[in-house]
């Protein structure tokens, strides 16, 4: 059996921030479609969700979904974080084998000549091989300012969404903020543009019922963006919050 079928890594941090808002059930649903992810080694069959998870509130679902990607493959939910960590794992399963062998070899060679001095040493260059880049590092957990554009634009996309429906519950917005974070940081978005983007999300009939997260935004900024040029944008009303 591989290494990577036994063992999973869980970056405890990162889990918390992005998860503080799902009830205990949720919690539960979602670590199960995690586990089938990595047993499965890729993205899951939406035919198949019901059978690894029986919710009793079907609504669920939806804020599951937030957390996959299910626009890059038809009828199957992809988890970007995991397709990272899959990559990870099976790359330093390989580097581990190749180093295993080589210290091997190198072992057994220098037993024939009757070497022991430099067996003993090629020992422990054998269980090091083995154990390879093995160690999970501890993110640090960002804490974002109240004044800074991540908790800014998370907190108007929220607001907007308030407007239409004032029983959505509060989400934890250091966890939505850590999306805008990875829009600014990593997709290289520009934050003017991105406050554009929610305010026309949030005016238009359709994509105000789908983006209902930082992480869902971030998801679909591409295709908000062409849906914007493709026609003049919703103007907001007057009472939006800035």
């Amino acid at each position: 059996m591989d290494k990577i079928d036994i063992w999973m890594p869980i970056y405890v941090g990162d889990y918390l921030s992005d998860t503080m808002h799902l009830t205990t059930e949720q919690h539960g649903a979602y670590f199960l479609l995690l586990l089938a992810y990595w047993k499965n080694r890729g993205p899951l069959l939406k035919s198949r969700l019901k059978s690894i998870v029986q919710l009793s509130d079907e609504s669920s679902w939806t804020i599951l979904e937030e957390f996959f990607d299910t626009t890059v493959l038809p009828g199957k939910w992809a988890h970007n974080r995991s397709e990272k960590e899959l990559k990870l794992a099976i790359a330093r399963k390989q580097a581990a084998e190749i180093k295993g062998k080589k210290g091997m070899k190198a072992r057994w060679g220098n037993r024939k000549k009757g070497n022991s001095a430099n067996s003993s040493a090629n020992s422990s260059a054998i269980a090091e091989g083995i154990a390879g880049d093995s160690s999970s590092p501890s993110p640090s957990i960002k804490t974002f300012l109240s004044d800074s554009n991540e908790i800014r634009l998370s907190e108007l996309l929220f607001n907007l969404i308030f407007i239409r429906n004032s029983n959505h519950k509060q989400p934890n917005f250091q966890a939505w903020a850590k999306q805008v974070d990875l829009m600014i940081r990593t997709d290289k978005r520009q934050p003017d543009k991105i406050r554009e983007v929610i305010k026309w999300c949030q005016s238009d009939p359709f994509w105000q019922n789908n983006i209902l997260s930082t992480y869902k935004l971030r998801v679909q900024y591409d295709a908000l963006t062409l849906k914007m040029q493709v026609g003049m944008p919703v103007k907001p009303k007057k009472h939006y919050i800035e």
